[in-house]
């Protein structure tokens, strides 16, 4: 007489959170410093943030690197929050990302800075978005 056991695999997104957090984050930020290298450094372009009702600044790596991180280490969080409590965390994770993600471009349209500034912004926030989401993906399985 044979029986059939059946594994229940799980849906659950097995995270590493450090480590994931801390690649998706580096990366993120690499690649806008790429963006920015390139735009400042072989274009010449000189990109400037402001705050509404400030001056224009010039723009620098610093902000850089802090702005692509943090967003990193906090989707990580929200993806290990919904692996603890949800059967099927990434789908829900999916859809928060691109929800935050359509919200973070609020930020470079309201600034009072020119409209290529405001393209190249857009498209920074918009890849450290597919690589901090990419990241998160490919690392938590």
């Amino acid at each position: 007489m044979t029986t059939n056991v059946q594994s229940k695999q799980s849906n659950h997104v097995r995270l590493g959170f450090w480590p994931t957090a801390l690649v998706a984050g580096i990366a993120a930020a690499l690649v806008n410093l790429l963006v920015y290298f390139v735009v400042t450094s072989v274009f010449g372009y000189s990109l400037e943030i402001a705050t509404p009702g400030g001056p224009a600044m010039p723009l620098t790596p610093l902000p850089i690197i802090i702005t692509s991180f943090i967003p990193a280490i906090g989707a990580a969080v929200l993806l290990a929050l919904l692996n603890r409590f949800v059967s099927r965390p990434f789908p829900i994770f999916l859809v928060v990302a691109v929800i935050f993600f359509l919200l973070s471009l609020g930020g470079p349209l309201s600034l009072p800075i020119a409209a290529t500034n405001k393209a190249i912004l857009i498209l920074m926030h918009t890849l450290a978005a597919l690589v901090i989401v990419g990241s998160l993906r490919r690392f938590s399985r």
